[in-house]
C-alpha cells in the first residue's frame, strides 16, 4: 500500500484484515449492521458523518454508561483531522416519558 490510504485492523492475537469500514467492541454488534445497510463507496463526507453519528447515537441509546459527547476523525494522505468534541442530538420525548402524552397526566413507569 505504498502511499495509498487503507483501513486495517489487527486484534490482540494478530488477526489482521483490511475493509471499507471497521467497528470494534459494542460497535461491531450495533453499528456494523447500520453501516452495511447504508454505506456505499461514493459517499461524500457529509453522508459519512451523518451515518457515523447515527451509529454513535444508537450506541448511546443502548449503553447506560455512555455519553452523547463525541469526536470524529478523518484520515487522508494529507494527514488526520480530529473534530472538536460536540454533543449528538438525541430524542427522549416518547409517550411513556412525557406527561403531555400520558393519560390524565399519570406516569406509571411501565413500557407497555
Amino acid at each position: 500500500h505504498k502511499n495509498a490510504p487503507f483501513l486495517g485492523y489487527v486484534d490482540l492475537i494478530g488477526t489482521a484484515y483490511e475493509e471499507n469500514f471497521i467497528a470494534t467492541g459494542f460497535g461491531a454488534y450495533l453499528a456494523i449492521p447500520l453501516i452495511r445497510e447504508k454505506w456505499h463507496a461514493e459517499m461524500d463526507e457529509g453522508e459519512a458523518r451523518a451515518l457515523l453519528e447515527d451509529c454513535l447515537r444508537v450506541m448511546f441509546y443502548r449503553d447506560c454508561r455512555a455519553l452523547s459527547r463525541i469526536q470524529i476523525a478523518k484520515s487522508t494522505n494529507e494527514g488526520t483531522l480530529v473534530s472538536e468534541p460536540y454533543e449528538l442530538t438525541t430524542e427522549w420525548e416518547t409517550a411513556n416519558f412525557d406527561l403531555r402524552h400520558s393519560k390524565a397526566g399519570v406516569l406509571d413507569g411501565s413500557s407497555w
